[in-house]
């Protein structure tokens, strides 16, 4: 019985030492496989930093540095036709809307201070502000770009923004570069179409509160500093040139 043991545990301790060995030589081999590709992965990735791949600082300039090496520089302007369509339709607004708002309320000011004033005076006697009323107070102005900064909003600013919006949505940096010319969403005429086709013409003017408030706070400080800085220097030259005299 101890001959007929001997042999299986010798051959039991074999097996489980060969098993052993197998185990820590497959874990050896899979662990220096991985370092390998870890360091192959860190080895092309040096090789890309330093090769074809743009390394630009953050910023503007090592933006745009970066976009004209890649796309080349005609890439800077992508997006030039919505910006102009929104631009020039807004500033037109902007400045007819504030000259008519102003006039409007400024002959309401004007009126009232005429009839103020033919209440304490009965002369006939002309007078400066008779012959040529004075500028409107900054009130004026206030209301007058407040006004124009609404109008501007609801009739071009929010449409506008809404297709800027999904035009730029449709990039990102994941995206195959095969679907580039095949968007959605071309350009700015037609992409108001397709969102007024596919989801009424009331898509278009998603936001639009918010928008009035920016744009019409941002005109009635707009307009109103540059009113009183533009007074102020027309009077200090005026007030230099009669000292010079």
């Amino acid at each position: 019985t101890t001959a007929a043991s001997e042999p299986s545990s010798t051959t039991t301790t074999t097996t489980v030492t060969e098993t052993a060995s197998k185990t820590a030589t497959s874990t050896i081999t899979s662990s220096a496989a991985k370092n390998a590709a870890t360091s192959s992965a860190a080895k092309s990735a040096a090789a890309t930093s330093s090769g074809t791949t743009v390394v630009a600082p953050l910023g503007p300039f090592g933006t745009a540095r970066r976009i004209a090496e890649r796309e080349g520089p005609m890439a800077l302007y992508k997006g030039l036709t919505a910006v102009y369509t929104g631009i020039i339709p807004k500033m037109a607004i902007r400045f007819v809307s504030f000259e008519y708002y102003r006039d409007v309320l400024g002959g309401w000011y004007n009126q009232y201070n005429n009839n103020n004033n033919s209440s304490n005076n009965n002369n006939n006697v002309p007078t400066s502000s008779s012959l040529s009323p004075p500028p409107p107070p900054p009130a004026v102005t206030f209301f007058a770009g407040l006004l124009c900064g609404l109008t501007e909003a609801v009739a071009i600013v929010t449409p506008a923004e809404v297709c800027k919006i999904r035009m730029q949505s449709q990039y990102h940096s994941l995206m195959d570069p095969s679907r580039v010319n095949n968007v959605k969403y071309k350009n700015v005429v037609q992409t108001a179409m397709l969102v007024a086709k596919e989801e009424g013409v009331g898509a278009l003017y998603k936001g639009v509160v918010p928008t009035m408030l920016r744009q019409g706070c941002n005109q009635a400080v707009n307009f109103t500093a540059y009113n009183w800085s533009k007074r102020r220097l027309l009077a200090y030259k005026k007030k230099n040139r009669q000292g010079c005299n």
